[in-house]
């Protein structure tokens, strides 16, 4: 497989190098996502932990897929952490 991805996209400094130029820093893609998507009061504690990307904050995580277990028991999520830690079983 990486001999596949690097065929096509080159060395992997070079796809790291786009990310950095491209991808916004963790505030400021936080402060976007809290005014694009977030439905709370614009004010609140949880807001303002979220815009700031605060680790101590309490735990918000924006889930953007499910994916189903082989056996359709459960579901695994795959999600943005805005504010707070998570840790394993949470």
């Amino acid at each position: 497989l990486k001999t596949v991805f690097r065929q096509f996209l080159g060395d992997p400094a070079g796809v790291v190098d786009m990310l950095v130029a491209h991808i916004p820093d963790p505030v400021a893609g936080n402060a976007v996502k809290v005014e694009t998507a977030y439905s709370g009061a614009a004010g609140s504690r949880e807001a303002a932990a979220m815009r700031a990307a605060d680790p101590a904050g309490p735990l918000m995580v924006n889930v953007v897929k499910l994916f189903s277990t082989p056996d359709a028991s459960h579901f695994l999520a795959f999600g943005r952490v805005l504010s707070g830690t998570l840790r394993v079983g949470d």
